[in-house]
């Protein structure tokens, strides 16, 4: 399952008439992994947001269906909780939209926009692309637009592939390496010229300095 997936998923309920309860939503948030695993449906009930967390191996649950396989543009939709309800209102009566079976995931690259502040979090300072950014940086005041722009030169520091991107163009890589290669070549010629030297000059000096000499007849 993505975030921004529509599930519907049913429990086992002692206290409910059917011994069982159903609750659709979007998902918004999914956590760890194995047993621990864990996902967050959230839906607007009687004009009242409602999020249910659901593990994913609790013996409770009897099934998850998805009724509408998609994701977002982030891999969380907690800031939902600073939209407005509507964004959040999925019809329990939603019918499934079939997906063709290895068909990829479909991207909705829709854009919420936040309510007037506050906020329950500072979403400008960790790089949701679903906001609309107009909600978002207009609502900021000149500190906190300071606090993003140094953040984001911080981390430029350490983002390689924007290093290797802002490198010469492949022309004037070319023209260096192969200037390298011209200089590689030359050091090459020269260390064979300096070992031939320098055997010839071991043989010469052992030759002369040998002091075992030919007897004469």
């Amino acid at each position: 399952m993505n975030g921004g997936s529509i599930l519907a998923v049913t429990v086992a309920d002692k206290y409910a008439p059917s011994k069982k309860n159903r609750f659709v939503g979007i998902c918004i948030e999914r956590n760890n992994e194995g047993l621990w695993s864990n996902f967050t449906l959230r839906n607007v009930i009687d004009k009242t947001a409602v999020e249910v967390n659901f593990e994913l191996y609790n013996p409770t649950l009897l099934s998850i269906e998805v009724l509408l396989l998609e994701k977002r543009l982030d891999q969380n939709l907690l800031y939902l909780r600073d939209a407005p309800l509507s964004e959040s209102h999925v019809p329990f009566d939603f019918a499934p939209v079939p997906h063709e079976k290895g068909a990829p995931v479909p991207i909705n690259d829709k854009k919420v926009k936040l309510l007037p502040r506050p906020w329950h979090f500072q979403w400008h300072l960790h790089g949701y692309r679903g906001i609309d950014s107009e909600s978002l940086y207009n609502q900021l005041n000149k500190n906190e637009l300071l606090k993003i722009k140094k953040k984001i030169e911080f981390v430029d520091r350490y983002d390689l592939m924007k290093m290797y991107r802002s490198r010469n163009t492949p022309a004037e890589e070319n023209v260096v390496m192969g200037e390298v290669s011209l200089q590689h070549t030359e050091l090459l010629r020269h260390a064979d010229f300096l070992k031939g030297h320098w055997r010839n000059g071991v043989a010469d000096s052992d030759s002369t300095s040998s002091p075992y000499k030919p007897e004469s007849s």
